[in-house]
This record gives structure tokens, sequence and C-alpha cells, in this order.
């Protein structure tokens, strides 16, 4: 996968290690507040809701212009 996007996109290796790291850092900066919204809402709202904006975020993925629009959506997977 990572050559097919370094190329579709022209991205060096670092580029390419920055898009990465943008689900990484988004990932980290969500655990808290995401576990204080796990304990405020209902599960059976939480959930949904969760796979809604997972699969939005994911679809977004494939319409990405640019490798900040892709890292963009990669931030908004993590």
């Amino acid at each position: 996968c990572a050559p097919l996007v370094k190329a579709e996109f022209k991205l060096t290796e670092e580029q390419y290690g920055w898009l990465l790291s943008a689900f990484r850092w988004a990932y980290a900066a969500a655990l808290i507040p995401a576990g204080l919204l796990a304990d405020r809402i209902a599960v059976r709202v939480l959930y949904p809701s969760a796979v809604a904006f997972w699969s939005l975020a994911g679809a977004a993925a494939a319409w990405a212009w640019s490798p900040l629009a892709l890292a963009g959506t990669r931030a908004g997977l993590g």
C-alpha cells in the first residue's frame, strides 16, 4: 500500500512518515477525551456514532486530493 500512496501523491519517505504520524498523533490526543465521552454517553449511542464517524473518515480518504487532505482524513481515523 505504501508504494501506491507514495507514487500517487508523489511523496518522499519523510512526507510519507508525516502522513502516517497524523493518525498516531490524533489517536494519542483523542484517548482521554474519548474515555471521558464514553463515561458520559450511553453505549447504544456512542458505538454507532463512532462507527459512522470512522466510516465517513475512511470514505473521505478515498477522495483525498492532496497529501494534506489525506493527512486530515488519517487524523480523523485516529
